[in-house]
């Protein structure tokens, strides 16, 4: 009774957000409390391959539904590289999706994507993942040129701020180091999270900004001074 109730209030949220995008959040949180449905996911396909739902939307609705008969299309969808965000909701999407099966199809587009959205994507797909063993393929995608060091910011999803990003910090390389400040920026930046910085990785940022080891706008670098020395200033241990 439970899971049919669930399923015919998201079937409904569904119909509403293909009429009116808009309406996209609230059909989100109705899926993904509903158990996976074949129904759904073919609906929405069925109205990408229409032009009725934009990449994005089908994207994210399909990894909101969570049924492997999408996973086929955001796949698609992350290789064409439509904008819009349309990349990085489908990275995360295909782990909502595949879960942990999923990783073998980010890590071949983080490497191989025509595209460079298409690569920083599947980034946000691995990071979405969790567990260390998605910082390194990120890293090494950095250092090749195949996405940027902003993209450093999903090494503080992974949580690796304790670890690698260290590391990261006394690297020779100027994209290592840029990718270290990245994450650790993100993590400042946001409320949830800055709680958790390391003392360590708040001492190592401040370290490379005072050595001009890390570039940042001069707005950015104050920020970021400022939360690191409130963190390092609350602090007595990790």
């Amino acid at each position: 009774m439970w899971a049919s109730r669930k399923r015919r209030d998201a079937q409904e949220s569904l119909e509403k957000a293909l009429d009116n995008h808009v309406h996209f959040k609230a059909a989100s949180n109705q899926l993904l409390a509903a158990p996976p449905d074949e129904g759904q996911a073919l609906r929405l396909v069925r109205a990408y391959e229409a032009g009725e739902a934009e990449p994005w939307f089908t994207a994210h609705l399909l990894g909101c539904i969570g049924h492997e008969a999408g996973y086929d299309t955001v796949l698609a969808i992350l290789r064409s590289s439509p904008g819009a965000l349309a990349e990085s909701y489908a990275g995360v999407a295909l782990t909502r999706i595949r879960g942990e099966a999923a990783r073998v199809d980010l890590e071949r587009e983080l490497v191989e994507g025509e595209k460079r959205q298409s690569r920083e994507g599947a980034a946000y797909g691995l990071a979405a993942l969790g567990g260390e063993a998605g910082g390194q393929p990120i890293v090494e995608a950095i250092r090749k040129r195949l996405i940027r060091p902003q993209m450093g910011s999903v090494l503080d999803d992974i949580g690796l701020l304790g670890s690698l990003v260290l590391d990261l910090f006394e690297s020779d390389s100027e994209r290592d180091r840029q990718a270290a400040f990245h994450a650790v920026d993100s993590a400042l930046t946001h409320e949830d999270r800055v709680s958790r910085v390391p003392r360590a990785a708040a001492e190592a940022v401040l370290r490379a900004l005072e050595r001009g080891r890390v570039y940042a706008s001069p707005r950015t670098r104050d920020d970021v001074v400022e939360r690191a020395r409130e963190v390092l200033g609350g602090r007595t241990d990790d």
